[in-house]
């Protein structure tokens, strides 16, 4: 037979598995539900639901040009690109009803970006000629990746300097000695 207090806490430890089983008190009536405490909306990252395209990579203003030595060397322009819009998503979502969670898109601008190799330089150090190829990227203002390069062909630098002597050696032309045996 087994002593009181050994049947008090059976009782009591059955109370227990009882409650957390069912949810109910000791008293035997119902817990009231539990509130969620809503945080949200809690706001996703943006992730490229479609990237962009170069539709047109266009043209550059200017291919070829002479620059002295010592001047600037701008940049040529770049004209007619076009690139489409992508798009982005991410997901919001709240904490309690899950059925109010949702995802929102939006698009996706590009910028075109002109870049060289070798690097153009911004001044012209060096006399002679050197071509640099151009390239096109598209620069995204979030989430998706960049587009290209594209190449856009050969860029070519003549640097001259003036002050340089580009004239022709002069020659003396002379009559040979009397009695030469030519």
């Amino acid at each position: 037979m087994k002593s009181i207090s050994q049947q008090r806490l059976l009782e009591v430890l059955g109370t227990v598995v009882i409650w957390f089983t069912f949810g109910q008190s000791t008293s035997g009536y119902p817990n009231p539900p539990r509130q969620c405490q809503e945080y949200g909306p809690h706001y996703g990252n943006w992730s490229c639901l479609q990237p962009g395209a170069i539709l047109n990579p266009g043209q550059l203003t200017w291919t070829n040009l002479n620059f002295c030595l010592g001047a600037d060397i701008p940049a040529p322009g770049l004209t007619g690109t076009t690139i489409s819009t992508g798009l982005k998503k991410r997901d919001i979502t709240y904490d309690c009803d899950r059925s109010r969670n949702y995802s929102e898109t939006n698009t996706v601008s590009y910028a075109p970006y002109l870049c060289f190799n070798p690097a153009l330089p911004a001044v012209a150090s060096v006399a002679g000629t050197k071509s640099y190829t151009a390239f096109l990227q598209a620069i995204p203002d979030a989430a998706c990746a960049n587009l290209g390069p594209v190449s856009l062909g050969p860029v070519t630098v003549c640097v001259v300097n003036p002050d340089a002597d580009t004239s022709e050696p002069e020659f003396t032309i002379t009559a040979p000695p009397e009695g030469a045996n030519l």
